[in-house]
């Protein structure tokens, strides 16, 4: 993987990213000050979710670049940046910004990784991106991971589909978890499938069969012809840029509509007419909410069995349906007392023009509230469908139509909890269930066509339950104080505000020793802080200070939840321990060691040869030259900033600590 182009294929939730992770630090370690990486997302949330891991389990200089962070933020900003995370159309505007400058970013970086690759197909902007950088004669290496690389109605396609995939990613090999399948499925749940169908009533039936009518005569009085199952949303958005230089204005508008109510219909058995439209007639007699109700009867069960730690997302497909099953849960679904609006909440993507749709700080509150418990029912359209990590999400109710195996895989793979359940609902007889049949099918052609290369060599084998495999080359850098059982199913970090979520946190506990505080760096012209928090700490660097501290703030939450050791606050002892060296190891996602160093000798106020000094520090040859004493130990180091030689210095006496512990 490392020294080729390569799709790695793994189930949701099985640790992709920190396979990346490993990868880079495998990297950073053989290129040196030569490594610089570039991690594109699909989805804004997923920079700060992946960001957050590597800020955890690495001590690499990070950066995001989006909407909300960094936006104005030029490519000659991530000069000392070792991994910088972006969304996909503000990289690709990157790119052909600094081209116009005859500056060429694919040739300054050594490593392109893309998240959710099966996206890069058509004028997708992933497709854009490898097209610029497989158009240089020097080039990084390209790196993808999916749980859903394609999935064709047959093998034959399938197969081809999966080879224009690796070669639009520069002829990459895939690279899938073959060995210890079964210790993987120990540690990533694989949620039961758990079809309802419902029976659509005859009144039903004819009523969507003459509105199908209706819309038939519509398409040949504009001459339209469909490539795209009626109702559909790919039927829509084809028939509206079909329409942009077409006459019959009125009679498209009028078709778009009608398309998109049945489509709301047979996403949730709601229907809202006014009674001005033409066929109002056929649908306002009828009992329209059975879906709704089937849903919330589900939901209740959900609420007496597991109680008010219940979680669940909905998926639909548009925002009418969001609406619509939020305001029915509220008003009817069963209650969570003890929440805003009984415990529901929703999140949509942003439409075109910035109107009838959510803005991304709305986006990312909803987000968040449901990450922490605020709300417990999250309705949502696609936006969270790929990469959204909740633990503690025990269902997926999937009222949309399932169109293909991506939707599907990813879909379910949002339902992480031990012992979840991933629920389909749909009318039975309609093309919803064809559509989830065929789903399927493609899935199951997918995995035949993988296994299919798996046993004609040409898929590596990774060993997934022993990273440093011989059989995996490139996974030899074990992630920092941490062993790979322990990250089979990381804990996603908050996508907003980290500072808030933390601060909250510590309010909550009695225990001074709790207390939020934050720490500028002596470093200050460097945007180094440092923050404590529930008797932890973690030092970021960014080029914003509020960037840093939300950096290190989000690596202290993920430090809480995977349960790593506190910071000592144990008795001052006379000599320093090799038991207070492993309470006190640093938070690997920062430069910690000088920090805890200093607070060590602090320990020892009567023995004055103990104290942290930085006695010397100059620039030779473009790096900076230092000597520390501390403990009673002196050590030189030289590195790129001031800051990462003081570290090295400080790792150099931490280590001979505890080195000579370990031979008393």
């Amino acid at each position: 993987m490392m020294n080729k182009n390569s799709i790695a294929v793994a189930p949701t939730g099985s640790g992709k990213t920190i396979v990346a992770i490993l990868l880079c630090l495998a990297e950073k370690e053989r290129l040196k000050e030569r490594f610089k990486a570039v991690f594109v997302v699909d989805k804004l949330h997923l920079t700060i979710q992946q960001s957050g891991l590597f800020a955890l389990f690495t001590n690499l200089n990070l950066m995001i670049i989006s909407s909300e962070q960094n936006s104005n933020s030029k490519w000659e900003d991530t000069k000392d940046v070792d991994v910088l995370f972006i969304i996909h159309d503000k990289y690709l505007r990157m790119i052909l910004e600094e081209e116009k400058k005859k500056i060429f970013i694919s040739e300054e970086i050594s490593h392109l990784i893309l998240d959710e690759c099966h996206h890069s197909h058509s004028n997708h902007p992933y497709s854009n991106i490898l097209k610029e950088v497989l158009s240089r004669e020097k080039r990084p290496i390209i790196s993808g991971f999916t749980a859903s690389p394609v999935g064709k109605d047959t093998k034959e396609e399938t197969e081809k589909a999966l080879t224009e995939l690796q070669q639009r990613m520069g002829e990459a090999e895939i690279v899938q978890i073959v060995e210890n399948i079964e210790s993987l499925g120990q540690h990533v749940p694989t949620p039961k499938v758990d079809d309802v169908p419902i029976p659509l009533s005859k009144q039903h039936q004819e009523a969507v069969e003459k509105i199908e009518n209706i819309m038939l005569e519509l398409e040949e009085k504009i001459g339209y012809k469909p490539t795209h199952i009626r109702g559909s949303s790919k039927y829509s958005k084809k028939l509206k840029k079909w329409s942009e230089k077409k006459e019959h204005v009125e009679d498209t508008d009028k078709l778009i509509d009608i398309s998109d109510k049945l489509r709301v219909f047979l996403e949730t058995g709601v229907i809202k007419m006014k009674p001005e439209d033409f066929f109002f007639q056929d649908f306002s007699q009828l009992d329209s909410d059975v879906k709704l109700s089937e849903l919330s009867a589900l939901l209740k069960t959900y609420l007496e069995k597991e109680g008010e730690d219940f979680r669940a997302i909905v998926f639909v497909t548009t925002k009418d349906s969001v609406r619509n099953i939020h305001d029915f849960l509220v008003a009817f679904g069963p209650r969570f007392h003890s929440k805003d609006n009984h415990g529901y909440g929703y999140v949509m993507g942003r439409s075109e023009g910035g109107k009838d749709g959510m803005t991304r700080p709305k986006q990312t509150e909803s987000i968040e509230d449901f990450k922490c418990g605020k709300t417990k029912i999250l309705i949502s359209t696609s936006v969270v469908e790929e990469g959204f990590d909740v633990p503690d999400c025990n269902a997926v109710f999937y009222m949309g139509d399932i169109t293909s195996s991506r939707s599907l895989i990813q879909g379910r793979g949002r339902a992480r909890k031990e012992g979840s359940i991933f629920h389909v609902l749909y009318f039975t007889g309609t093309k919803g269930q064809e559509f989830y049949e065929k789903s399927k099918k493609q899935e199951r052609n997918m995995k035949e066509v993988l296994k299919s290369k798996e046993k004609d060599g040409s898929c590596p084998l990774v060993n997934k339950s022993n990273p440093t495999s011989p059989q995996s080359p490139v996974i030899s850098t074990p992630l920092p104080q941490s062993s790979p059982s322990k990250i089979e199913s990381p804990t996603s970090p908050s996508t907003k505000n980290p500072i808030s979520e933390l601060r909250e946190m510590c309010q909550k506990s009695k225990d001074p020793a709790d207390e939020y505080r934050v720490d500028d760096s002596a470093f200050t012209t460097e945007k180094i802080v440092k923050v404590r928090a529930m008797r932890r700490e973690s030092q970021a660097k960014s080029s914003k200070k509020k960037d840093a501290e939300t950096i290190a703030a989000n690596a202290i939450l993920n430090n809480i939840k995977l349960g790593t050791p506190l910071t000592s606050n144990d008795p001052i002892a006379t000599e320093p321990t090799r038991n207070q060296c492993t309470l006190l190891q640093p938070n690997e996602n920062s430069k910690g060691y000088q920090v805890l160093l200093r607070e060590m000798t602090q320990r020892f106020p009567q023995r004055p040869e103990f104290a942290y000094k930085l006695e010397e520090a100059e620039m030779i040859e473009g790096e900076w030259k230092v000597e520390l004493k501390a403990m009673g130990r002196v050590s030189s180091a030289s590195g790129r900033t001031k800051t990462s030689a003081e570290v090295s210095a400080a790792k150099i006496i931490w280590d001979q600590i505890e080195l000579e512990e370990k031979m008393k």
